[in-house]
């Protein structure tokens, strides 16, 4: 026939033999050259790997700093706000009694409720904080001076002495 492409190589059944005249289930050698590929997991997992979205970040896993452990007594982080509970200083307040109780309230002062700032470096501070004039929410960007300080029957804590909420920026 004029003008009809000429397959290059035999034809071979889908089951490896040879067959003298064209199926349904025929390959040219290319063909099963895919196919073959296709079964194989090592092409399988290339296929996956290359089908994810390469700007997606690596999923990491965030590391608590925990007071007792921090070299300095004072830090600044910049992060933001992964979890707020207001007030959370007052069930360890009323747990104490008596003298303990005033050296709770003297040591925290106002800062009763609690916030967990993650910075970019996927490390978490929990400190407590005053929040009784400041509007903050999960997600909020903020820089905060933290003070590592012993508390009654809390051990080392960080606390919060200045909350400055950055503001968002435009898209």
């Amino acid at each position: 026939m004029a003008g009809a492409p000429m397959l290059s190589g035999s034809f071979c059944a889908s089951n490896g033999e040879r067959a003298s005249t064209p199926t349904s289930d025929v390959y040219t050698d290319q063909e099963l050259l895919l196919e073959l590929a296709r079964q194989n997991s090592e092409y399988k997992e290339a296929v996956r790997q290359a089908s994810e979205d390469r700007r997606k970040i690596p999923q990491r896993n965030i590391q608590r700093v925990a007071p007792e452990t921090c070299q300095s007594k004072a830090l600044s982080v910049v992060g933001f706000v992964q979890s707020i509970v207001e007030g959370h200083a007052e069930r360890f307040i009323q747990g104490a009694r008596g003298m303990g109780e005033q050296v709770i309230i003297r040591t925290l002062g106002n800062r009763l409720s609690q916030i967990t700032i993650v910075d970019s470096d996927f490390c978490s501070y929990t400190a407590f904080v005053d929040l009784r004039n400041v509007v903050l929410s999960k997600g909020a960007t903020v820089k905060a001076m933290l003070c590592r300080t012993w508390v009654l029957g809390l051990n080392d804590v960080f606390v919060c002495d200045v909350l400055d909420i950055l503001p968002i920026r435009p898209r």
